[in-house]
């Protein structure tokens, strides 16, 4: 399944390592996952110690390149990336959509970090 679709004259590409579900009226349309998703390095140092257990002071940096900006052009990342990046291009999933069990089945919208 391809990691990209076009609506509208719009173009998404899924950046992240899971297909994306969005649901359109009651259609779901999935967007295949990527092979080469945008990652974040992580460090951690020991921060604390509370009640024997170390607590670390966890960190996320950007890692390796990101796509250019381009017109009519957004692309899917996980929430974690968009923090990361703060780019108005880079879109998460908003609004889930839950099954009858209550498992996530696909968004209604997206939102943007900045």
């Amino acid at each position: 399944m391809e990691n990209k679709f076009i609506i509208n004259g719009v173009e998404f590409i899924n950046l992240t390592r899971h297909p994306i579900n969005i649901v359109i009226d009651d259609e779901i349309l999935e967007i295949g996952k990527c092979e080469n998703p945008i990652l974040l390095k992580e460090s951690r140092i020991k921060f604390s110690e509370v009640g024997g257990i170390d607590v670390n002071l966890v960190t996320l940096s950007k890692e390796g390149d990101s796509p250019e900006p381009s017109p009519n052009r957004y692309y899917i990342v996980s929430r974690a990336v968009a923090e990361a990046f703060r780019r108005s291009d880079f879109l998460i999933p908003d609004e889930t959509v839950r099954d009858s069990e209550g498992r996530i089945i696909g968004c209604k919208s997206f939102a943007v970090i900045l």
